[in-house]
């Protein structure tokens, strides 16, 4: 413990974290009057804090105890190998410890050959060898004696001085005292006051990415969410190497100083002051003079140059533009959350940064709460809900431990646990919003939707679901992904539970009424916004779990009235005492089980719906203008305005339609395919729907709403394929021709073939009952002129179900000028000889034919998964 309180205490030194510059090794009946006695004055002198056993240990004292703490607080450690350092058991001991506290802590070694060949210590001939033999004869096998041995090999192929018999001693140790001085003399930076973990991290980027030695010049990039310790570590890989390089600098914070005005220009001159020193040559006065300066004095001097902070591709090209600005051996680190200006810039390699494991972050808060690694008795529990809260991140362990130290009463732990989950931290909250900060407004909005409502969910939905929205999320996602504020996995969008209170807190601090607000989600603001009217054209997103599905809400029927811009509704687990008398047409989403309304409202046009969802609720009819993407919903047949049905009347798994499109249409001018099932669940699971042109999956996905148990009634679900769905499936049959043999042929004079099989995966999830397709084409120039000023004939058709609603898009004018097929509906068993259309069952053997094969298979589970 003492020796753990000493190694953090020290680390927090703003000159040095070593409590000695040099440890003096060395054979004292060699040496010690005569060499290393000059050596330790000339050292001395020039102000250099520097151990040596007779000067430091007092009579009496036993020397080891005193020697191992020594040679660990050291920055560098002088070896004196003479004729006789082998024959000193004491010698080598200390040798062994200081090899050790170079690969630990990065400690320099710097051997003097005092008259011996390096060659006779690696080989282990001469004064060595027969040292090393009388160790032998008393250790009798001891491992001990192999330690000794490898020491020695290590430390004779280590660069060192070699001074030979009637060498300039004086001379000599000149040199020495200035290598040591230009190790010794550059500042240390503050690091941390308990740097738990930080040796591990330091290791593994020197060795992945810095490597320090080679004359390659490489930029490196460390990339991390705001908190997770870029500067800390990039300080402390700066403390270890910097001496290595003829001149180093670390630039903190370099978009806060490059946003103020004249902020590059400023940059420039401090980077140009801390190397060169004060020089009136070296001012600067605009950019351009700046990076003319630099590139001409830098480009031959090896120097470390650290940029912490960095957010704008700018401040790279300004101050480190590319390779040939730097000497021979240099490296250039650059620490950011925002990985796409790393590969814009061009770094060699980057280290992403992953936060602490799990016994780091415990430490740490331990720390930080009771000034030690270990916690209080009766307290590890309440550590271990704050290390899942924190999500390893060493700003938040260290700030929600020093905020808690002294407050011994867990009644205290429990409150102010409860409080950081409402309202994060302002010291927190002010590190993680700087991302949120320099987002585009687009990029802002896709953010907070996330952070509200689609964290966990899968990435396919909620693209579609942001599009809709016209964020453009097929760019602003991958831009969140590359600032470090969102990430995905297997499919999933994952934000950081931080990351996710701080874009709530945001939105928290848009208004004190909650009616004013962009988002809400806390349901109790929901409900006092839905029951007492409040609701503004602020609000854009309302979305709530209920805690209590018993929870009754008394919808004011105004409530939506002045909610002009809401574009999403969600409300689950609750049911409402009255029926709204208006919607918005601003919705896009309308998630709302249980919902109250027995019919839309009147006024209510749903043009922009892309989901509705509505179990439970009392709807009977549903105008055809809602259908769009996909719903699903308890019934029993397949809506009236499908033109091909199927009735199957075995336990079959497998449904197929041979479709032949006949002129005047062809496969070029379908532009919205509809599918519809009816299934039985016979178990508990959730439907996944796979979509496939020949044998590629072209979509893939599953809905976690749709989660059917075995007493459920029959469903009917239904899918429609837009034109974009479509050419992408086209696109597969004609890539994979020659594997599958399907080709896709579009002309006047030929009957082009659509087959369309619905298959399940097991008999014992579910039973098919119905299947249905429908086409819908492009207008033809005749059919154009018949329909001109008109609405296009489907959407004056209404859907009539006799069973709740769950999921509901639209169907309605998905491209413009279309209409549904003219031909009347078709029941397959009756009528496929009259209809041109084949019916097959599961063990027939078809040929390919030309034409487009699209797979529906529904199924239990994500079969990727």
């Amino acid at each position: 413990m003492a020796l753990s309180t000493i190694s953090f205490s020290s680390s927090s030194s703003v000159t040095s974290p070593w409590l000695y510059d040099v440890f003096l090794s060395f054979r004292g009946e060699d040496t010690r009057d005569t060499f290393t006695a000059h050596l330790y004055h000339a050292l001395i002198q020039k102000g250099i804090h520097t151990f040596i056993d007779d000067d430091e240990v007092k009579r009496g004292d036993e020397i080891s105890t005193k020697l191992l703490p020594a040679i660990e607080d050291s920055r560098i450690s002088i070896i004196v190998l003479s004729k006789n350092y082998a024959s000193s058991t004491w010698c080598l001991d200390e040798l062994v410890k200081i090899l050790e506290c170079k690969k630990s802590k990065q400690q320099i070694v710097l051997p003097v050959f005092y008259h011996v060949d390096p060659s006779d210590i690696r080989h282990q001939r001469g004064t060595f060898g027969e040292a090393l033999a009388k160790h032998a004869e008393k250790l009798n096998g001891d491992m001990k004696l192999q330690m000794w041995k490898a020491a020695l090999r290590e430390v004779a192929n280590l660069s060192g001085d070699h001074l030979i018999r009637n060498g300039n001693e004086s001379k000599f140790i000149d040199g020495i005292i200035q290598e040591v001085s230009r190790i010794v003399n550059h500042s240390y930076l503050h690091v941390a006051k308990y740097p738990v973990g930080l040796d591990s991290q330091v290791r593994d980027i020197m060795n992945l990415h810095v490597s320090v030695g080679t004359n390659d010049i490489r930029m490196v990039g460390i990339l991390g969410v705001g908190g997770i310790g870029k500067t800390t570590l990039a300080k402390s890989i700066y403390n270890s190497i910097a001496f290595e390089f003829e001149a180093s600098c670390f630039l903190e914070n370099v978009c806060d100083t490059a946003n103020q005005v004249h902020g590059l220009v400023q940059l420039q001159g401090t980077l140009l002051y801390k190397v060169f020193g004060d020089c009136k040559s070296l001012m600067v006065d605009s950019i351009a003079t700046g990076i003319t300066t630099i590139k001409h004095r830098f480009r031959s001097k090896r120097v470390l140059l650290i940029l912490d902070g960095v957010d704008h591709l700018n401040q790279l090209e300004t101050l480190t533009g590319g390779h040939d600005w730097f000497g021979k051996g240099s490296r250039i680190i650059i620490t950011t959350r925002d990985q796409h200006l790393l590969t814009t810039h061009g770094v060699d390699s980057t280290y992403k940064m992953t936060g602490l494991n799990h016994d780091d972050a415990f430490e740490l808060f331990c720390w930080h709460a009771f000034k030690r690694n270990k916690p209080d008795d009766g307290y590890g529990e309440f550590i271990e809900q704050i290390i899942d809260y924190a999500g390893s991140l060493p700003l938040v362990l260290t700030v929600l431990g020093s905020d808690i130290y002294g407050r011994r009463e867990k009644s205290e732990w429990e409150s102010a646990l409860d409080q950081y989950r409402k309202i994060p931290h302002q010291d927190i909250q002010k590190i993680l919003r700087t991302s949120y900060d320099r987002l585009s407004e687009n990029e802002k909005n896709v953010f907070l939707d996330i952070a509200f409502f689609f964290n966990g969910k899968w990435l396919v939905d909620v693209i579609k679901i942001l599009d809709s929205f016209g964020f453009c999320p097929n760019f602003s996602i991958p831009r969140l992904k590359e600032k470090c504020l969102i990430s995905e996995s297997k499919g999933s969008l994952q934000m950081h539970d931080l990351l996710r209170d701080m874009g709530r807190e945001v939105v928290r601090k848009e208004s004190r009424n909650p009616g004013e607000r962009s988002r809400l989600f806390f349901h109790k603001d929901v409900r006092k916004v839905l029951e007492e009217d409040e609701g503004t054209d602020s609000v854009e997103v309302i979305g709530a779990d209920f805690p209590d599905g018993a929870d009754i809400i008394r919808l004011s029927p105004k409530a939506f009235k002045n909610m002009k811009r809401l574009r999403l509704f969600r409300c689950h687990n609750t049911h409402f005492s009255a029926e709204p008398n208006c919607l918005p047409n601003s919705i896009h989403v309308l998630d709302w089980p249980n919902c109250p309304l027995q019919s839309m409202p009147s006024k209510f046009r749903g043009d922009k719906l892309s989901i509705l969802r509505m179990p439970g609720s009392r709807i009977q009819e549903i105008h055809l203008e809602y259908f769009k993407a996909e719903m699903r919903f308890p019934g029993k047949k397949i809506p009236d305005w499908f033109s091909h049905c199927k009735e199957i009347t075995s336990n079959s798994h497998r449904c197929e339609f041979d479709i032949k499109v006949a002129p005047p249409y062809n496969l070029d001018d379908i532009i919205g395919i509809a599918f519809c099932a009816v299934i039985e669940p016979v178990a508990t699971f959730i439907l996944a729907v796979s979509i496939m042109g020949g044998v590629t999956y072209t979509s893939r996905y599953y809905d976690a709403h749709a989660a059917f148990d075995e007493i459920d009634s029959d469903h009917v679900w239904l899918r429609y394929l837009t034109t974009e769905h479509i050419t992408r499936l086209r696109a597969v049959s004609v890539d994979r021709a020659d594997d599958l043999g399907i080709i896709f042929e579009s002309t006047q004079n030929l009957v082009d073939n659509l087959r369309i099989i619905f298959e399940r995966n097991d008999p014992n999830l579910m039973i098919f009952k119905h299947c249905g397709v429908h086409l819908l084409y492009k207008q033809h120039e005749q059919n154009a002129k018949d329909h001109a000023g008109h609405v296009p004939h489907h959407e004056n058709i209404d859907v009539h179900l006799n069973a709740p609603i769950e999921y509901i898009g639209n169907l309605a004018n998905p491209m413009g000028g279309s209409q549904l097929s003219k031909r009347r509906r078709v029941d397959y068993d009756d009528y496929k000889d009259d209809h041109n259309i084949e019916s097959n069952s599961y063990e027939q053997q078809r040929k390919p034919t030309s034409g487009l094969e699209i797979k529906i298979f529904l199924k239990d589970k994500m079969p990727w998964s």
